[in-house]
Formats: structure tokens, C-alpha cells, sequence
């Protein structure tokens, strides 16, 4: 997928089918398993296994960094400044979360202002993403 095309799903979704998505490109979970889990959550059932809040809740974002080191990626964090070139340029605002994800030397970069989702977001491009 082309990084525009990932990006342009990625904002036609809810933050619970963002964290579906992240749970089956990084995580292994079937459309079986996305499926049971969003039911017995719609339902308010429990002992079913659930995805976590990856897009909306930091501790759970850190898994997602943590498969990323797993991987052998080098995820970098920070937050935008008015020394950031981008901000500068009126691209994104100051205090935005940047993530750049190294891996098989490239760079996928994204600025979205929560960092859970920017962590997100930045690990499906660089896990998809056929463009360098």
C-alpha cells in the first residue's frame, strides 16, 4: 500500500477499528479473532481475550513500540517545536507528536497530536507501506 492510501483508511476509521488493524498487522489476530473480541465488547461479555487501546491509551502504544524494537526497527519520539522544520513550514502545529520508525534503511515519519496514535499510525506505514 502506498502511504497516502494507508493514511486515508487509517482516518476513515474509529479508534476501535484503528487498534482491529494495528492488532492484525502487528499482532497476528484473524478477522475471526477482531470479530469475536468486537462482540463480546459491544456485548459487555468477559473472558474473552480483547485487543488493547493501542491508539488511545499509552501503555498499550508502548507494546506496539515494544514489537517495533522486537522487530529490529528504531522508533524515535519527540515532540515538535518551533525549531522543527515542519512546524516552521506550517505543516503540522508545535507540541504534535513526531514518531519516525527506522527500518531497512528507511524512514517513516508521522506528526498526529496524541502520541498513542502517532505511534500507531507511524508502525502500520512502516509495516506496509510499498514505497521508500
Amino acid at each position: 500500500m502506498k502511504r497516502e492510501e494507508i493514511i486515508a483508511k487509517w482516518d476513515g476509521m474509529s479508534a476501535r477499528e484503528r487498534d482491529a488493524w494495528i492488532a492484525h498487522v502487528l499482532f497476528g489476530w484473524t478477522g475471526a479473532d477482531v470479530d469475536t473480541a468486537d462482540f463480546a465488547y459491544e456485548a459487555g461479555l468477559t473472558g474473552i481475550d480483547q485487543y488493547p487501546s493501542y491508539t488511545t491509551d499509552m501503555s498499550d502504544a508502548w507494546i506496539v513500540w515494544k514489537s517495533l524494537l522486537a522487530e529490529g526497527c528504531e522508533p524515535l519520539i519527540n515532540t515538535t517545536s518551533s525549531r522543527s522544520s515542519n512546524v516552521r513550514s506550517g505543516e503540522v502545529p508545535e507540541g504534535w507528536t513526531h514518531v519516525c520508525i527506522h527500518k531497512d534503511d528507511v524512514n517513516y515519519h508521522v506528526s498526529i497530536k496524541e502520541a498513542p496514535e502517532a505511534i500507531g499510525l507511524a508502525a502500520i506505514i512502516a509495516k506496509l507501506s510499498t514505497e521508500e
